[in-house]
């Protein structure tokens, strides 16, 4: 299968790697945004060093961005929630998309739909500018977890130096791992949960973990395929309906 990925000009801070922030290392945009995210690295080494303190792995900001099909016809904008932990958005970029949803790429300043929500986890909009897929959070869980702070929440304590606990296995299984939208409007979503048998097999770090391997976007076909780190490939149409469901060949 080949990806038709259907989109062009994507801000990389559309989608944020779970191991790159921006689609550059660590390093490199430590360097580039070296006031706030160096006093987060100084703060999470601080945590590591505190005895008796468990840390959480930094996350990238939440930054204004956009999406324009391959035809030009229509552009996607998504700012983030006003007050949520590290967000930033881009005032030259809410002036003319007001409003986080899908526009005309005309100037119009009237969004066609609107969503509600910010995705750390990257979005994937289909070329006709109707079908829209979102990835969950960098999904929090942790062996040192025994409070069960939100997801905002643990992000906030992180930054101010407070020990954390952020999700017992129970909620962390329970966070978002794919939804499906028409229009701005939610047709189907999956908890990682729902999408992972051997919750035993997923890669953990101290504060995160890891549930996708590999994703591939099928424009022509309205298909996306996850090979899951259990083992699994899941094969879902653009509604939300799974397709099929196997053994990964790519474990």
């Amino acid at each position: 299968m080949t990806a038709a990925s259907g989109l062009s000009h994507q801000s990389p801070a559309c989608y944020v790697d779970e191991k790159f922030y921006y689609g550059g290392s660590l390093k490199k945009i430590s360097l580039k945004f070296s006031g706030s995210l160096i006093f987060l690295l100084v703060s999470t080494a601080f945590v590591v060093l505190s005895a008796g303190m468990c840390h959480a792995d930094s996350e990238a900001p939440a930054r204004s961005c956009k999406v324009v099909t391959d035809d030009g016809k229509y552009v996607f904008v998504m700012h983030p929630i006003k007050g949520g932990f590290s967000s930033y958005p881009d005032k030259g970029m809410l002036a003319k998309y007001p409003k986080s949803g899908l526009y005309r790429n005309d100037g119009s300043a009237e969004p066609l739909w609107t969503i509600d929500w910010y995705s750390r986890g990257g979005v994937h909009l289909f070329p006709d500018g109707k079908y829209l897929i979102r990835i969950g959070n960098w999904p929090l869980g942790s062996p040192c977890n025994e409070k069960n702070y939100s997801y905002e929440e643990t992000l906030i304590r992180l930054h101010n130096k407070q020990p954390i606990g952020p999700i017992r296995n129970d909620k962390a299984l329970s966070q978002l791992a794919v939804a499906f939208y028409e229009s701005g409007m939610l047709l189907k979503e999956y908890s990682i949960g729902d999408l992972t048998k051997e919750p035993s097999k997923l890669p953990t770090s101290i504060s995160h973990f890891q549930w996708i391997k590999n994703k591939v976007y099928d424009d022509a076909k309205g298909q996306i395929s996850i090979i899951t780190y259990d083992g699994q490939m899941i094969v879902f149409d653009n509604m939300g309906k799974i397709v099929s469901r196997s053994v990964a060949l790519d474990k």
